[in-house]
């Protein structure tokens, strides 16, 4: 199932801080809040 999801700038930069440190990315930024 595809999804579209509008983010604004602080989470584009927790994405791609996700990004390099986790393999859940999209778990990382939208449900914890500790990245």
């Amino acid at each position: 199932q595809e999804k579209v999801v509008e983010m604004g700038m602080a989470e584009g930069i927790k994405l791609l801080k996700a990004s390099l440190q986790s393999k859940n990315v999209l778990t990382s930024v939208f449900i914890k809040k500790d990245i």
